[in-house]
């Protein structure tokens, strides 16, 4: 083809004697092409294989930035520029509103990140022709714009599942990696949206706060072409239970101003259902302790148990920790010794001492008794002194609740004469078939009183019991022997 002049010719006028020379002419060889294809790269993966064409649109084609041919893609995204003398050429596409270039992605010596009209694609190519070639595979890759949304939620039971009951969670930072790097915030309603982001491959992840975990939630996805996503999160706030262990001195379940706290007591934690505890904390100089960053589920409280000394509060009822719990205050008593309260009506009472006391006094034991303290030893017996074993005859104007304290009765052997003996306790419910006669035999069954006497099969702490024996001899009471049915005391 005829490359110069431009015109592809010269006009020439000649007189007498002229001598014209620089009439020059160029060719070369043949004409050159680019071509290509604009596709929907519909999983942002910049491959063409499986992708279709994208009709309509521009493909514009520059000359040191002047536009010198532009054309528009086929039904199958093709196209094509032809009749190209050499020279250096850019191509560019003209985007469609809402969609991104994909492809070309890497810069490379035919790719450029020049542009030669600001509502053209990122990237173009640029070739240097030579007269015949032709550059195939000058491809576009295109894909809509989309979003990732989501919420973040309480998992008030950290079972990982948005229920109702379940709030959303406010002022949470919420982060995008991917084609483009995003931070967001949850609104007032656990709600966030990345919205018009180009498609690919992301990452979505949330800032952490403390005293919080995630229980379900973060997406490593792939957002196609003009799609719309969801990535939600579950999170629980770490639970505690926190409380303190203090000397119990009347054992009364109840903290005095002179009561004082206990340090280096071991508290344990189980779960349900597991065979050992999970946690251990040894109270502070200020016997407090505190078991924190527990997750959802059951929990058991308990204390070491220590020789001489015995628990004056209740044992805690099952803990359940969901998202946010902070169960303080939990107050434990111990006594060094054991407490038995025991009750009385306002009238005569069969009633013995059940632990060993250091002040065996009956003004002491039992202070608001106004009567004597009676025994029976083959007559009635008043007696200013307690002991084991032994019942006594006491009256009281008013029923109450008298708290004994002292150390453990659990086994006992007690002389007993010839006939009819009151019998005391020991410190916990033993059956009466756990009695062992030495010397002698029982003849009558045990009664005890209450509005009258009242046969009984158990001995019960606090209290008094009359039995016969056929002589004179011991009866051996041993603890740990509960009989199933118990009678009224």
């Amino acid at each position: 083809v005829q490359t110069f002049p431009d015109t592809g010719y010269y006009t020439i006028t000649i007189t007498a004697g002229d001598s014209i020379t620089g009439k020059d002419f160029g060719n070369s060889g043949a004409y050159a092409s680019i071509s290509g294809k604009k596709y929907l790269d519909t999983n942002a993966d910049s491959s063409i294989s499986g992708d279709a064409g994208l009709s309509g649109w521009v493909i514009k084609l520059y000359q040191d930035c002047n536009l010198v041919a532009r054309t528009v893609t086929d039904a199958n995204g093709y196209y094509r520029f032809d009749s190209l003398t050499a020279g250096t050429y850019t191509v560019e596409e003209s985007l469609k509103v809402g969609w991104v270039q994909t492809y070309p992605r890497v810069i490379s010596p035919n790719v450029v990140t020049t542009k030669c009209h600001p509502n053209n694609g990122t990237r173009s190519y640029s070739f240097m022709i030579s007269s015949g070639d032709t550059i195939t595979n000058a491809d576009f890759g295109n894909g809509q714009r989309g979003s990732i949304c989501g919420v973040k939620f309480e998992d008030i039971n950290g079972n990982g599942v948005r229920e109702i009951g379940d709030p959303g969670l406010p002022g949470w930072t919420i982060l995008l990696q991917g084609p483009v790097t995003q931070f967001t915030q949850t609104d007032a309603n656990g709600h966030y949206c990345f919205s018009y982001i180009p498609p690919g491959y992301y990452i979505v992840s949330e800032a952490p706060q403390d005293g919080w975990i995630k229980i379900v939630g973060g997406c490593n996805l792939l957002l196609p072409s003009g799609g719309n996503d969801t990535c939600d999160f579950g999170n629980f706030k770490l639970g505690s239970i926190s409380g303190m262990k203090y000397n119990d001195m009347n054992g009364d379940a109840s903290q005095d101003t002179d009561e004082v706290p206990i340090s280096g007591w071991r508290i344990y934690l189980n779960k349900s259902g597991a065979a050992a505890p999970f946690a251990t904390e040894v109270t502070d100089v200020n016997g407090n302790f505190v078991f924190d960053s527990l997750l959802y589920g059951k929990h058991y409280l308990y204390e070491e148990q220590r020789p001489g000394w015995s628990q004056t509060t209740s044992p805690f009822d099952t803990i359940t920790i969901v998202s946010r719990t902070d169960t303080a205050g939990l107050y434990i008593g111990n006594l060094h010794g054991y407490r038995r309260d025991c009750e009385v009506l306002a009238k005569w009472n069969m009633l013995s001492l059940p632990l060993v006391v250091p002040e065996n006094r009956k003004i002491i034991v039992f202070p608001s008794s106004v009567s004597p303290a009676f025994t029976f030893e083959g007559s009635y017996v008043l007696e200013d002194s307690l002991k084991n074993g032994i019942g006594y005859w006491l009256k009281f104007d008013s029923s109450e609740s008298v708290a004994i304290i002292g150390d453990k009765l659990d086994d006992d052997t007690i002389a007993v004469n010839a006939g009819w003996n009151m019998l005391g306790s020991l410190s916990d419910t033993i059956s009466t078939s756990c009695i062992t006669p030495l010397g002698t035999s029982i003849e009558s069954p045990f009664f005890g009183y209450h509005n009258g006497y009242v046969q009984s099969d158990v001995i019960v702490p606090c209290k008094a019991y009359w039995i016969k024996v056929s002589a004179d001899g011991k009866l051996v009471l041993k603890g740990g022997c509960v009989a199933a049915k118990r009678s009224r005391q």
